[in-house]
């Protein structure tokens, strides 16, 4: 668990950001995927005890994997857990943009979820639509 809890500080960037070469492109994207693994991992040990950092590694690893969708709605659900209820809505935002450069929209899902957590976290708004 120490040495994963290292990786986030330890991994500033694209491995050979500034390389552009065929060769490196292997390489890179395994290591991405072995910090996101990593990253994905430490969430899952630590996001009962310690909630608020398991929001700012699914936050590292939204970065990482910008068009992940699973991502963003764990991100959703943390939110809401914490009450951080506003920042649903960006998260939800920020997932609709991403998709965007991709010409995909947010999954179904997603957007039930999203309106879920909201109705959950504001119980006054979801009397009054109905």
């Amino acid at each position: 668990m120490a040495a994963l809890r290292r990786v986030p500080e330890l991994y500033r960037g694209d491995l050979g950001g500034g390389i552009t070469a065929k060769w490196i492109e292997g390489p890179r994207e395994a290591l991405r995927r072995e910090v996101l693994d990593s990253l994905s991992f430490l969430i899952a040990e630590i996001r009962n005890e310690a909630p608020e950092e398991a929001l700012e590694l699914l936050e590292n690893a939204r970065q990482l994997d910008p068009y992940n969708e699973a991502i963003y709605r764990d991100l959703m659900r943390m939110q809401a857990r914490l009450g951080h209820h506003a920042n649903i809505e960006r998260t939800l935002h920020l997932l609709t943009t991403s998709l965007s450069d991709l010409g995909q929209r947010p999954a179904p899902d997603t957007l039930r979820l999203a309106e879920a957590l909201r109705q959950r976290d504001n119980p006054l708004e979801s009397r009054q639509a109905n």
